[in-house]
């Protein structure tokens, strides 16, 4: 423990995981986590911790012998969700005599979807799993939002229909929001069981803001055109006026005799 602890806990910090785990083979048993938690020395075949993420990592990894990830459930050690990603562990003869597996944080990911660049003051980009519950952290919620806040919108909907697109809908608070919306495609690409979508959205006033503004602006512009437009066109008809009524003066005195 003494010997592998300090590299460990360097490759956290490095990469941003959560915790590591040593699982061995044939039972199951954890015998390294760099957080020492609950489960730590727990059995994931047959003890507490069998139902759970973790446990599903190891008997997926055994089983098809390669890296595998599990989706975000409730982890009582950790007392919050987690999500985990494993590869086997192969020994020079090429036999698999253990499973590595990595907790991945979730500060990681919402560092990457909260990101607030270009999104005003009402943006927010989020994931979401099959169950509709969020995969990561709304900018909105004091509390965390992984599989407690369910979101059964219109754009999640189509993109867990692997669909991708965007338009005007009503968001999760009930607001109008302009919504674009995508699936992630990681069962294709990790070969997972499952996929996420991500969906970024801004208040719709907040969106349009500068169109409606630029439209008064317009108005305005338009306005003040018309009214210099009339203006000019009076003086110019008083400009012509005045010398055809001096010439009709003129051609009415010479009818008249008087010139």
């Amino acid at each position: 423990y003494e010997r592998i602890d300090p590299f460990f806990r360097d490759y956290l910090k490095t990469y941003g995981y959560y915790d590591v785990f040593l699982i061995c083979k044939a039972h199951g048993h954890v015998m390294y986590t760099a957080e020492r938690e609950d489960d730590l020395g727990t059995n994931l075949k047959i003890g507490p911790l069998r139902d759970s993420g973790l446990a599903k990592l190891w008997s997926r990894v055994l089983k098809e012998k390669k890296v595998a990830i599990v989706d975000f459930s409730h982890y009582a050690p950790s007392n919050g969700a987690a999500a985990f990603i494993g590869a086997p562990v192969t020994g020079a003869d090429g036999e698999i005599y253990a499973v590595m597996a990595l907790q991945i944080s979730t500060e990681a990911i919402n560092a990457i979807m909260q990101e607030r660049a270009g999104m005003g003051k009402t943006g927010e980009t989020y994931l979401v799993g099959p169950d509709f519950l969020m995969r990561s952290d709304s900018r909105f919620d004091k509390e965390s939002s992984i599989l407690n806040k369910k979101v059964d919108t219109v754009a999640v909907r189509r993109a867990l229909e692997d669909k991708e697109g965007i338009g005007v809908i009503e968001d999760y608070r009930g607001v109008k929001v302009l919504s674009c919306y995508s699936h992630l495609g990681l069962n294709k690409k990790l070969g997972t069981n499952f996929d996420w979508v991500i969906v970024s959205e801004i208040d719709e006033a907040e969106a349009f803001a500068p169109i409606r503004a630029l439209g008064l602006k317009v108005l305005w512009a338009g306005l003040i055109v018309i009214v210099l437009a009339c203006l000019l066109g009076y003086f110019s008809a008083r400009s012509i006026a005045r010398p055809l009524k001096e010439v009709s003066g003129v051609v009415k005195q010479v009818a008249d005799g008087d010139l």
